[in-house]
């Protein structure tokens, strides 16, 4: 089968790498060890500042927006079109999320910025969608104009840049995200990025719980899993067998609670365990390959379906347009073709609370409309231009 989600990037190297960091002899390093203060310094170095490791991009968000130290009720600017979240993180630090609807290529559009921005408003966070750099020169004008504290979300865009520099270098901070389903992967895992001496200093001066040894299994025990069930997915359901096996006994994580989609109570936040440390370094080192293998499989999607991003996007997922997506969803199913659905709903996933997110019907009626039509083609390393072309072929039909 040809999957577009399902920890896409693992490949036999990092099946064999959790297998070897599974043996007991290096249990007494699962939590903590110098694999943290390398990967830290690694992406610090990268970007130029300094970075700081949580258990995922959204405590790196919220312990990011504390850092800042803002008064209650300031507002914060995201676009629709995004992960429940993101919200749920500015809600959880006692601030409000502004919503601003997003152009034809699935970011903030700049024009309705200033129509939103108030006295209270204080930040301003861009998503760059499947990797689609948004138009940093007109968002980061409006930001200084307004002195707005401008935040760079690349969960879905390490690696892409606008006009040839790196996206997570033009604003004041920036969080990174390395789920099972991101550019680079450790099954869960996050960072903050920053130069703002404050941010810096607050956290610095603070202590962060190591993630439970549990987690840290069952996030150890994901790629293992996922590598064996994919290739046998479809014969005799074995695949599936593996992974509801998995699931069932708990020895695999769960990536985003029900209480966390609906923003109900407090979540906690880890630092980032030194063995999923060790995972991302060696993916780190894959990284130029990863992107130059999305950016080729979206060259033969975009000549076939005659679609223009900017040149740097690192097409996390190459998102189009259809009239139904159910309809295609079901029909390449058929074929063995698992599409990607990011996002059906302005505040993702499907089965999130808009308004506990604090979105509102017909705030963003522009993302409320794509995200009605749109699905997402993989694009990842496991993915050949065979593929790519069998993928055109049944969904050009």
């Amino acid at each position: 089968m040809i999957f577009t989600s399902f920890a896409p990037n693992i490949q036999i190297d990092d099946f064999w790498l959790a297998v070897k960091l599974l043996m007991p002899w290096h249990w007494p390093a699962l939590r903590t060890g110098k694999a943290q203060k390398q990967l830290a310094i690694t992406i610090g170095n990268h970007f130029n500042q300094e970075c700081f490791l949580f258990d995922s991009g959204r405590n790196a968000l919220h312990q990011l927006l504390q850092a800042y130290n803002l008064p209650s009720g300031s507002e914060i600017i995201i676009q629709g079109f995004t992960c429940s979240v993101v919200p749920h993180a500015i809600i959880r630090t006692n601030l409000v999320p502004v919503y601003v609807d997003i152009n034809d290529q699935y970011n903030i559009n700049p024009t309705d910025l200033n129509a939103v921005i108030t006295p209270q408003t204080k930040a301003i966070i861009v998503q760059h969608t499947f990797g689609i750099p948004a138009d940093l020169n007109a968002i980061s004008k409006i930001a200084k104009e307004h002195n707005l504290i401008l935040i760079e979300d690349l969960a879905h865009s390490l690696g892409a840049k606008h006009n040839n520099q790196e996206v997570g270098t033009f604003g004041d901070s920036a969080i990174l995200s390395f789920g099972s389903d991101k550019v680079i992967s450790a099954s869960r895992g996050g960072a903050l990025i920053t130069n703002n001496k404050t941010v810096i200093n607050t956290l610095n001066n603070q202590k962060f719980a190591t993630s439970p040894f549990k987690l840290v299994l069952q996030n150890l025990l994901q790629p293992i899993f996922f590598f064996l069930a994919k290739p046998i997915y479809s014969f005799a359901n074995l695949g599936k067998i593996i992974l509801y096996t998995g699931r069932k006994l708990k020895l695999l994580p769960t990536i985003l609670t029900n209480r966390e989609k609906k923003a109900q109570g407090e979540v906690p936040t880890y630092t980032l365990a030194n063995v999923l440390a060790r995972q991302l370094l060696h993916q780190w080192q894959k990284l130029p390959q990863f992107i130059e293998h999305r950016q080729k499989i979206a060259t033969l999607y975009e000549q076939a379906f005659h679609q223009n991003f900017p040149t740097g996007t690192s097409y996390l997922r190459y998102p189009i347009q259809t009239p139904n997506p159910k309809d295609l969803f079901k029909k390449t199913k058929q074929t063995g073709i698992i599409l990607g659905d990011w996002y059906t709903q302005a505040i993702g996933p499907k089965d999130a609370d808009p308004i506990q997110c604090g979105y509102h019907t017909n705030t963003c009626p522009k993302a409320e409309k794509l995200s009605q039509h749109i699905i997402n083609l993989p694009t990842h390393i496991g993915i050949t231009a065979i593929q790519a072309e069998e993928i055109i072929r049944i969904v050009g039909n």
